[in-house]
């Protein structure tokens, strides 16, 4: 007998995200921690699912007692939130037209294939008579295709924080795709139950998808068309058939509280010709769109009156949906015929080069038809146009501003930006021989050095900027802000986790330098406790051909890039033992003209403040404390506080005295860890509540009793 209360223990493992399917290369599932941390955070959300539960079960029971075969035809208005950045991932207009043809063929078993349905479930295959329309009119009324795109770097990282400017889900079903599904990275597409969008999680209400597995053309395939018509299933409150306490298909049977689907181990990733079933004697639904088998071709009548139940109630707002109100509000009701006006949209490959050089740009303008076009370019050949995509050379140096209008006969669109492409002298640098930066002339930075702050989303506000809160000499350095409190903007959705500042040096002519160094120092904090955690990094690149093209030369990343350790407050470096020299010595092929090098910080969920002051290039190695035979800087601690154990970690250039002490806050020695000679390299010493009683304590590292760093160090309860 099938069970009837499905949210015990086992809900917090509920496979709220699901959706992979489909495809040989992409796991299904990775998304059942989502669902735990959310109830772990908001436990309501139990409740809220229990109810709903119950409401489907009374729902499907009058359904039943009534004896009706009339059915609803249910219309629901999409909106597709296309997130890229100029790639791939910025899918065609005909390739998401392509995939709510396949999804509205599924739900009015329209599909050709349920001929090849197993006889056993041919009578079951419901036309649940589901059309689903990309919306007319946005929520302000104003006239849309359906299809809302939008530049962001968010679509490297996918998942919740991708979910750029969801419309109100009440009246549109929001589907997101994104080039990667980073935060998820074993989903091809997720989606989010009614219950669990009833509350705080409403904002992501909706779909968040691959964009190859949208429609069956363009990027995707026949193969991965099926997806989204398995993600509307769980958006529409409908389980795997094995059930959702079984978080992966094949390991155990289970129960999907539909009565017509029989109890199921579920399929991943291959359509079986012969098995061996749950229930002797009853073969399983294989080719359930709900399952992971690949064939999928079907749902079963009592999985449509599950989702009629889901449109009917109010819970997240499904029943307004279809509410003739709401599709005369979004447009899809037949009365609005209107080709849009189009959106106007650009993009160039690179935005810096040398004089003599050709740019390409590509008109990318979306929403309506582009019937005209023209563009504008200054200081340049051609200095207009009329093609779709032109290239074009820029005869002055500086910034260059260009501009594309676009119209068709319901009206025109212009896009204009006055820092699209920089262009520099290709004979000329602005410093010679040698560089020296310490941040504190304000003018003279802004006038040479490029700050490129590429936006996440519209709320980016982090950036490279200079400082007068710390420095390593002076009063100033440039800060990079990417501390994210809980007040960051439509967190916990968005930590800042994803963003990619950089700033840029003027041009060097480094001819007859050699060698070559870059010597900065830096200082830099996370908020993460965990090693696994710190993943952001700061890379270093270099440019001969005045920032056209750039080559990666120096990471910096995990726990040897910090100098603060681990702290969860906005990250200043209060003393100059937080301060660490970085010497980089560069190749010799740059000791020539027009040379650029490049810092680029990329964020993770714990990135914090970052710091960097006294930057030197030229033929000098500079050597501090923190360098070759001194360099103690590199000593942290994490995490910090620490509630069982701690890591210390310290690197050292060459073969040197070492000794690791722990001091408590009144200044005695309370143990030696390290007391030997020491090769170069990286070093880790572990302590916890073992060896070490709860307090704060002093950790203090000293080279060859000569130079000296120390960290304070908290052990709690």
């Amino acid at each position: 007998m099938k069970s009837k209360l499905l949210f015990a223990a086992a809900s917090v493992a509920l496979s709220l995200n699901v959706g992979i399917l489909y495809s040989q290369n992409i796991n299904p599932c990775g998304t059942s921690e989502l669902l735990a941390e959310q109830i772990k955070e908001h436990p309501e959300i139990l409740k809220q699912m229990e109810e709903f539960q119950k409401y489907q079960a009374d729902y499907a029971h009058k359904r039943a007692a009534a004896k009706t075969a009339t059915v609803t035809k249910y219309i629901i208005p999409v909106v597709f939130h296309v997130i890229h950045n100029y790639g791939a991932e910025n899918i065609s207009d005909a390739q998401i037209n392509d995939a709510i043809a396949v999804i509205n063929r599924d739900f009015q078993k329209l599909n050709a294939d349920t001929v090849a349905v197993q006889t056993e479930f041919k009578s079951l295959i419901a036309n649940c008579q589901y059309e689903f329309r990309l919306a007319k009119k946005d929520p302000d009324g104003k006239c849309t295709n359906g299809i809302d795109r939008i530049q962001s770097l968010q679509t490297y990282r996918g998942g919740d924080a991708a979910k750029l400017n969801p419309w109100p889900k009440e009246k549109y079903l929001n589907i997101w795709t994104a080039a990667t599904l980073n935060d998820r990275p074993s989903a091809a597409a997720y989606a989010q139950f009614p219950a669990s969008s009833a509350g705080f999680y409403g904002p992501l209400d909706g779909i968040m998808s691959l964009s190859n597995y949208v429609g069956s053309i363009g990027t995707s395939s026949a193969y991965n068309s099926h997806t989204l018509t398995h993600e509307i299933g769980h958006w529409l409150s409908l389980y795997h058939p094995w059930n959702s306490s079984n978080q992966a298909a094949g390991v155990a049977c289970g129960d999907d509280e539909v009565s017509d689907t029989p109890l199921t181990k579920g399929f991943n990733l291959i359509c079986p010709t012969s098995y061996v079933p749950c229930t002797s004697g009853v073969k399983e639904n294989v080719e359930n769109y709900m399952d992971y088998s690949y064939c999928g071709k079907m749902f079963t009548l009592g999985q449509q009156v599950r989702m009629d139940a889901a449109l009917n109630s109010s819970v997240a707002g499904r029943s307004n949906l279809w509410s003739p109100a709401n599709l005369a509000a979004t447009g899809v009701d037949g009365s609005v015929t209107t080709t849009c006006a189009p959106k106007a949209d650009f993009y160039s490959f690179g935005n810096y080069g040398c004089s003599g050089v050709n740019f390409l740009f590509y008109d990318v303008s979306w929403n309506g038809q582009v019937d005209n076009r023209t563009w504008t370019f200054s200081n340049a050949t051609p200095s207009t146009s009329t093609l779709q995509n032109e290239s074009v050379v820029f005869n002055t140096t500086g910034w260059q501003t260009v501009s594309l209008t676009v119209s068709n006969t319901n009206g025109s669109d212009t896009k204009t930006v006055t820092k699209q492409v920089f262009i520099s002298d290709a004979a000329t640098s602005q410093r010679t021989g040698t560089i020296v930066e310490d941040f504190e002339n304000s003018s003279e930075f802004d006038s040479d050095w490029f700050v490129i702050n590429q936006p996440v989303d519209i709320n980016n506000s982090s950036k490279w900027q200079l400082t007068n809160t710390a420095s390593h000499s002076g009063s100033k350095s440039i800060m990079l802000n990417s501390f994210f409190p809980s007040g960051y903007p439509n967190f916990p959705f968005s930590s800042g986790s994803g963003d990619v500042d950089e700033f840029m040096t003027p041009s060097i002519d480094l001819t007859g330098v050699s060698p070559i160094y870059l010597n900065f120092w830096y200082s830099y904090a996370t908020k993460a406790f965990k090693s696994a955690d710190i993943t952001e990094s700061l890379k270093i690149y270099f440019s001969s051909n005045c920032g056209k093209n750039w080559t990666l030369d120096t990471t910096l990343s995990g726990a040897s890039f910090l100098t603060g350790g681990s702290i969860s407050t906005s990250y200043v470096p209060n003393n100059a033992s937080l301060w660490k020299l970085k010497s980089v010595l560069m190749s010799p092929s740059l000791a020539k003209g027009n040379i650029r090098f490049k810092f680029q910080y990329n964020s993770s969920p714990y990135s914090n403040n970052l710091y960097i002051d006294d930057i030197n290039i030229s033929a000098d190695h500079k050597v501090g404390i923190n360098e070759n035979a001194n360099s103690v800087n590199s000593l942290s601690v994490y995490p910090n506080p620490a509630n069982e154990s701690a890591t210390i970690t310290y690197h050292i250039d060459q073969k040197q005295d070492v000794e690791l002490s722990l001091y408590d806050i009144l200044g005695n020695k309370v143990k030696t860890l390290v007391s030997q000679t020491q090769d170069d390299g990286d070093y880790a010493y572990k302590i916890n509540k073992q060896s070490v009683a709860k307090g704060m304590y002093f950790i203090r590292l000293n080279i060859d009793n000569k130079n000296t760093a120390v960290q304070k160090f908290i052990l709690l309860d």
